[in-house]
């Protein structure tokens, strides 16, 4: 009765209260016994007919009110099979033994099945086969303990897909008395792909899809144990990544990460873990592996990545391993054993990727903008006269004349837009080829060959007076290498068409560079090269 609404309370009043009314009503209309007749009829017999008539009102008081609470009840039921049915969540009634009484709309929407036909069907069938222990775990926790139960597990519509549910269930009784099992399920399937994909961020390398640190450290603990003796760890490293990025791009140097992860991948055996560390750096754990066995996976994981490439940029990885033989080794002292080989590797094996990668660089360099091959070139030629001229030594020419080649490599971070505008840059633009030096510098820095000769890639756009970029170098603080570089490179400069300015005569082009001297150049150089040099 907790649920009536205010117009059922009304009606349920105590007999008194009907009593109340019914004398109310009797006063209020004309009584049945004429008032003439009322002497005549002894008094015991008109209170006995006035009873008669407040019971029968009260009688009429008392139906109209059943009547009231018969209706709201219905609507009560009504209101109640509305929720129950149009529920976000499946509702259940189970038999002890597990067969479906009832069922909600929604469990018929869940399952893909009809309600007549769930009627009667043992609610395990629509349970995974993988899961079904999961439940007669909890049915049977249930039946023996009579307490609220709860699990996770997945079911199974009629067409086979599975999707998963929190299963609640409950022990009561039903009308007559008989203990039936009220369930609930609700779908939680995106719920669990959204904790998938939550764990697999946890424990897998996003870019590689390959296990990550934490996982790594985690395995490494569980699996340093007697029974996977020997174990052996191999760290590796992608030679020349830097380079790449700086070249390149990020975005190609992922590619090459991606790729370097499938082909460890590739190269691994089933229970083998390989991890990425970060950056460009691997791991595999290889448990009960000894050495030369670990040898030939290597082997193995070296000959895929030979055939692989980006583009034309050859995939070059380091290995390096080390073994725990015995039990009262330290599995981090070999980490580090395996850290050192590989690094002792690295050594010989990235100097010669790096060179590659640079001569590809040059060649990705001119094919984005034709003219700087000449223009290199040219500076080049220009360079190696003025060293001559200067009686620099053999090695120290051939220096330059690389150096000179090389100048402009930065460029190849630049966008090939603004390398080949047909008009004069905007500031925006001229402030980003002015980051040219910068990234030809952390290029050629990388390989030792070229170690040298990217200090004078630096400052080949410093000047004399110091207002040059990108330090700001002035006079003899700028390399003398660079200083012979930013002549030769201005002089090619003014003398080769351009798509926002004519070519100027030879005769010119020694004029201007004469009067730039002590301001952009060195006059020492300026007066080497316009006095002495055959270029024309």
């Amino acid at each position: 009765m907790d649920n009536l609404d205010g117009k059922s309370k009304v009606c349920l009043t105590s007999m008194k209260d009907l009593r109340h009314q019914a004398e109310e009503l009797i006063t209020k209309k004309q009584s049945w016994l004429s008032n003439d007749l009322l002497p005549i009829v002894p008094e015991n017999i008109g209170r006995i007919l006035h009873e008669l008539e407040v019971h029968q009102i009260e009688l009429e008081l008392q139906n109209e009110e059943l009547r009231c609470a018969h209706l709201e009840l219905d609507h009560a039921r009504a209101r109640y099979f509305d929720l129950y049915d149009l529920a976000p969540v499946g509702y259940l009634t189970l038999s002890e033994n597990g067969l479906i009484l009832e069922a909600n709309l929604m469990t018929a929407i869940l399952l893909g099945l009809d309600r007549k036909l769930l009627k009667g069907n043992p609610i395990q069938e629509f349970v995974a086969f993988e899961d079904q222990d999961i439940y007669y775990f909890y049915r049977k926790h249930l039946l023996e303990t009579k307490e609220f139960q709860e699990c996770e597990l997945r079911m199974a519509k009629k067409n086979g897909a599975l999707f998963w549910v929190h299963m609640i269930a409950t022990l009561a009784k039903d009308e007559e008395g008989v203990v039936v099992c009220r369930v609930v399920i609700n779908e939680i399937s995106e719920r669990k792909k959204a904790e998938k994909e939550i764990s697999h961020l946890n424990y897998y390398d996003y870019l590689t899809g390959l296990y990550n640190r934490r996982f790594y450290e985690e395995k490494l603990v569980e699996l340093d144990t007697k029974k996977n003796l020997p174990i052996t760890l191999v760290m590796i490293d992608i030679n020349g990544l830097k380079l790449i990025n700086d070249s390149f791009g990020h975005l190609v140097g992922d590619e090459l990460l991606k790729l370097s992860g499938a082909t460890i991948e590739k190269g691994c055996r089933e229970g083998d873990i390989a991890a990425r560390l970060g950056g460009d750096e691997f791991v595999i754990i290889f448990p009960k592996t000894n050495a030369i066995e670990a040898e030939k996976i290597i082997a193995s994981i070296q000959d895929y990545a030979a055939k692989e490439k980006i583009g034309s940029i050859n995939l070059s990885i380091s290995f390096g391993q080390g073994t725990k033989v015995t039990e009262d080794e330290s599995i981090q002292d070999i980490f580090k054993n395996a850290e050192d080989d590989m690094y002792r590797h690295k050594l010989y094996e990235s100097g010669s990727t790096r060179s590659q990668t640079i001569g590809l660089i040059m060649t990705t360099l001119y094919e984005k903008s034709p003219r700087e091959m000449q223009h290199s070139k040219r500076v080049s030629e220009i360079c190696i006269e003025i060293a001559t001229l200067m009686n620099f030594d053999e090695d120290a020419i051939n220096r330059i004349g690389i150096a000179g080649l090389m100048h402009d490599i930065g460029k190849m971070g630049i966008d090939e837009n603004i390398l080949n505008k047909p008009g004069k840059l905007n500031p925006d633009e001229w402030k980003e080829m002015q980051r040219h030096p910068e990234i030809g510098y952390r290029i050629l820095s990388s390989a030792n060959e070229f170690s040298e000769m990217a200090k004078y890639v630096l400052e080949h756009q410093e000047k004399w007076d110091g207002s040059g970029y990108p330090k700001g170098l002035k006079g003899k603080t700028i390399s003398l290498e660079a200083r012979i570089i930013s002549v030769a490179d201005a002089y090619d400069a003014i003398t080769s068409d351009r798509s926002y300015r004519k070519k100027i005569s030879d005769a010119d082009a020694m004029s201007e560079i004469k009067k730039n001297a002590g301001t952009q150049f060195d006059p020492d150089v300026v007066r080497i090269f316009t006095e002495k040099s055959t270029v024309k």
